[in-house]
């Protein structure tokens, strides 16, 4: 690189070669990103066996990864995403990210009123005792 070369030239340069640049943090750096790549390949896994079902709860799908590995796996007629929105706007932000999907039911509060992990928590014992009585 010549003399005087912006930080965005060496990125430039960096990013168009294979080139491993010494680092401290290399190993660290490779091992999180394995381990993520792997949780994230077993999250997938998962979401494709027939009659799978993913409750969320507290999670935005706001990391891309995720959510494209969740939209994909929507495509699995057997899944089931049943999402929990804390209140009306993120209801209204999952009904716009899942909008072509009928395998997606969105459990969301009033307006004005919230969904926190006591009320989650009260729906789900809700639920779960009729699901042992339908056995």
């Amino acid at each position: 690189m010549p003399a005087g070369s912006s930080d965005a030239d060496i990125k430039d340069f960096v990013e168009s070669y294979a080139v491993v640049l010494p680092q401290t943090t290399k190993f660290r750096t490779t091992l999180m990103e394995r381990t993520y790549y792997e949780l994230l390949r077993i999250y997938a896994n998962e979401l494709d066996k027939a009659n799978a079902l993913l409750i969320t709860f507290g999670f935005s799908f706001g990391d891309s990864h995720i959510l494209n590995i969740t939209k994909k796996a929507l495509k699995n007629p057997t899944l089931k995403l049943v999402a929990f929105a804390f209140n009306a706007a993120d209801r209204d932000a999952f009904a716009a990210k899942f909008d072509s999907n009928n395998n997606v039911d969105i459990v969301a509060p009033p307006v004005g009123e919230e969904i926190g992990f006591q009320r989650f928590n009260e729906l789900l014992r809700e639920v779960l005792p009729q699901m042992e009585q339908d056995r």
